[in-house]
């Protein structure tokens, strides 16, 4: 739902259903090539002092305070995106560049 509400303006059966049959595609697809396994090994956690929550709290406040930050920065992006005068296709490359430069410099950053 949260893919169609970014990708369609408007919901009917007549753009729902083409994104509903590439998804059933998709998974199909992939189970195929990848199988049925989960994609991710997700480790075994204990907790072993209750101490810990101390810092699972600081934690949730700091990704609180960033989502806010993140929610203000693409309102902010797409403010400013709105105002600049130049036609819609070099947006449209400014903004991919920009998220191509980003992606490269976080595969730098983290590695792979």
């Amino acid at each position: 739902m949260f893919a169609l509400e970014l990708i369609l303006s408007e919901y009917s059966i007549m753009t729902i259903r083409p994104l509903v049959v590439s998804s059933i595609v998709s998974t199909y697809i992939s189970t195929l090539i990848l199988g049925t396994h989960p994609a991710f090994v997700i480790p075994q956690y204990m907790m072993v002092s209750t101490f810990e929550l101390f810092n699972y709290a600081l934690l949730g406040l700091a990704a609180g305070a960033l989502s806010v930050a993140f929610i203000h920065q693409v309102y902010f992006v797409e403010h400013f995106f709105t105002e600049i005068k130049i036609p819609s296709v070099f947006k449209a490359l400014i903004g991919g560049t920009l998220v191509g430069v980003l992606g490269l410099a976080s595969l730098k950053a983290f590695g792979s």
